[in-house]
């Protein structure tokens, strides 16, 4: 679970934990290929895999983002894939918190969950409200 991503949803690595445990994969995940934006990728690595091969792991980039080794490595390991039941358009939608826009960004889309007293938002949802803040604040969406 990275720092990054406040949208975090709870649902979906309970979902990537439930497949994982009934098959024996060693990566189960919604990023190879990404099937849901940036900050609402969930991946579940197996600890016997990741110890079997961490002193392969040289590259920084991969001591940095650990499983970028094994999607790179793909042929070697039993990876699984969770695409959403229904196809999410998350074209331009990045919920990560990387910089001073991006925490605007996450204020607002928190607020507006507190204001409709909804404290367990689906993924849907919340990438509706980042459209919102797109549209609303155009000009803070400029890098």
């Amino acid at each position: 679970i990275c720092g990054d991503r406040p949208f975090f949803s709870p649902k979906l690595i309970t979902d990537l934990i439930k497949i994982s445990l009934k098959e024996d994969f060693d990566i189960v995940t919604t990023t190879f290929p990404r099937t849901y934006p940036p900050g609402l990728t969930c991946e579940r690595l197996k600890t016997s895999r990741l110890t079997k091969n961490l002193s392969l792991i040289t590259e920084k980039e991969d001591k940095e983002h650990l499983t970028s080794f094994f999607y790179k490595n793909s042929e070697k390991f039993y990876i699984n894939n969770v695409s959403p039941r229904n196809k999410i358009n998350f074209d331009g939608i990045n919920l990560c918190v990387d910089n001073d826009k991006d925490l605007e960004r996450a204020r607002w889309i928190s607020d507006q969950m507190i204001q409709n007293n909804d404290n367990c938002y689906n993924i849907e949802e919340i990438i509706a409200l980042a459209r919102e803040w797109e549209e609303y604040f155009p000009t803070l969406n400029k890098d």
